[in-house]
């Protein structure tokens, strides 16, 4: 039998899927606001494995090595420095970070905004 042979399921672990990813997002987020550049890269990590489906196979494996080039930077110098992380690494973290951001909204896993129907009905919801 090949996988796509397979019975589905009625349910999906959508709502699980992302939670994982809000959670790690907010990892990240308090990590770049203490500078802990270990926890963001746990955060960063957690994102990358859970999109990394969303990614080509090219985009996967360059982005894979930009992951471990920043996670060698924050762990050398966290072994050599007791303190929060350089400039440098924070702006590594930091872009790494929207470019997974980006990812996240291109697959289309941000929740969308629906329009007022007050206001496209009335003008101004008047």
């Amino acid at each position: 039998m090949e996988f796509t042979d397979r019975i589905q399921g009625e349910f999906n672990s959508a709502l699980e899927y992302l939670t994982r990813i809000s959670r790690a997002f907010e990892m990240c987020n308090e990590a770049s606001a203490s500078m802990n550049g270990n926890l963001w890269i746990q955060g960063l990590t957690i994102v990358f494995k859970e999109l990394s489906t969303k990614m080509k196979p090219e985009e996967l494996l360059k982005r894979m090595d930009d992951l471990k080039e920043i996670t060698n930077s924050v762990t050398s110098y966290k072994g050599r420095h007791n303190a929060t992380i350089t400039s440098e690494i924070y702006w590594k973290l930091f872009n790494f970070e929207l470019y997974l951001r980006r990812v996240f909204a291109e697959a289309g896993l941000e929740m969308k905004v629906k329009p007022d129907v007050n206001r496209i009905l009335f003008k101004g919801g008047q």
